[in-house]
């Protein structure tokens, strides 16, 4: 097997444009950032078994982000409301660049953007996400038929901002 690691380079850039993208900015920094804070909380909360599940439908540098420092435990801290990963993500985000948003609500929107993606992602292996996160999570990524939609939503923008020229 022939690793092309020019590729897997190209769809994690394509994976955090997708994610920048959902976040309404044009910082991939920041979306980097959220990602792999998100990804490190979940990790430290989740089984073996659960990370493998949801790492599986990540683009390969995605899943490096995942693996990277990881030190497996055989009791994962557990997530008990959405407050305690709001909690999470605020402690383990780095303490450069741009900082996260100073409300709850607004950060609990920007991670409902980057679980969009994650979700996407999942959907196009035919997994679905929701039922892979701990119940304190599932209520920040979307219901399969509201993904749907938004991703509607989205194509169709695209496609009025970029009408096919008529001959």
């Amino acid at each position: 097997m022939v690793l092309n690691f020019d590729e897997y380079r190209h769809k994690g850039i394509k994976f955090y444009k997708r994610v920048a993208r959902e976040l309404q900015t044009g910082d991939l920094g920041y979306a980097d950032r959220l990602v792999t804070t998100l990804l490190n909380v979940l990790r430290e909360r989740i089984s073996l078994e659960e990370s493998l599940e949801i790492i599986s439908f990540l683009p390969m540098h995605v899943k490096g982000v995942y693996a990277h420092g990881w030190k497996l435990s055989s009791l994962p801290q557990r997530l008990f409301n959405e407050e305690d990963l709001l909690t999470a993500v605020r402690m383990k985000y780095p303490h450069t660049g741009a900082q996260l948003p100073a409300d709850d609500a607004t950060l609990r929107n920007n991670l409902r953007s980057v679980f969009r993606v994650f979700h996407q992602e999942a959907a196009n292996k035919g997994m679905d996400l929701r039922q892979k996160l701990p119940p304190a999570v599932q209520g920040l990524c979307p219901v399969p038929e509201e993904a749907e939609s938004k991703k509607a939503m989205v194509k169709e923008e695209g496609e009025m901002q970029h009408p096919e020229s008529v001959s």
